[in-house]
């Protein structure tokens, strides 16, 4: 008899807190991912990975990794700057230790790596993260819970003939009503530069 009192009451026990979870207010949370154009013309993005997670579990997980990427950033700001010089010495007219055609390879991959800093912060992303994937008019959407802060992780790019431009974004929301709008576009890209000097360590 104690056997089954104890069962009634652990599965009470469990619909109740099923019942609270239930309740904890939600907000719907949609966005919108584009760009403005030289033309001046807005460029919705399709297909962008968008990310959302705590604020407190981003941020933690962040400081975790802090040497590692202070030490990725670090590498890649040393490469461009090592190209940079070389460059330099090229127009100065000095000779290279190697031919120009492989310098100017080799230092076009490297300015790509420090173009895509931001990609480091984006890496190894704690599992409480929830995705979304904006559709043909670049909006996306989540259901994230209210009177909490969370961070929105989004990378994007975007083929011009050859070339192709990459875009990242990080934007901390404060979730405080039923319903919360974020827009991403050129106004808070993340760019390299902010990231060395906040995340570089220096």
């Amino acid at each position: 008899m104690k056997k089954i009192l104890v069962l009634v009451l652990s599965m009470i026990s469990f619909a109740s807190c099923g019942v609270k979870e239930k309740l904890q207010p939600v907000s719907a949370v949609t966005g919108e991912v584009f760009v403005v154009t030289k033309g001046a013309g807005n460029m919705k993005l399709a297909l962008v990975d968008v990310k959302a997670i705590s604020s407190q579990i981003f941020y933690g997980a962040l400081e975790s990794r802090k040497q590692e990427v202070q030490a990725a950033i670090h590498q890649r700001v040393k490469s461009a700057n090592d190209c940079n010089d070389l460059i330099e010495k090229f127009r100065a007219g000095q000779k290279l230790a190697e031919d120009t055609t492989s310098v100017m390879v080799r230092c076009k991959r490297v300015f790509d790596e420090y173009e895509a800093l931001p990609e480091i912060l984006m890496l190894k992303l704690p599992a409480e993260t929830q995705s979304s994937t904006t559709n043909s008019e670049g909006k996306f959407s989540f259901k994230l819970p209210q009177n909490r802060k969370y961070v929105i992780l989004a990378k994007g790019r975007r083929s011009m003939g050859d070339e192709e431009e990459k875009y990242y974004w990080l934007q901390d929301i404060d979730i405080s009503s039923e319903a919360t709008s974020v827009m991403l576009s050129n106004n808070n890209l993340m760019q390299p530069e902010m990231i060395r000097l906040a995340y570089g360590g220096q």
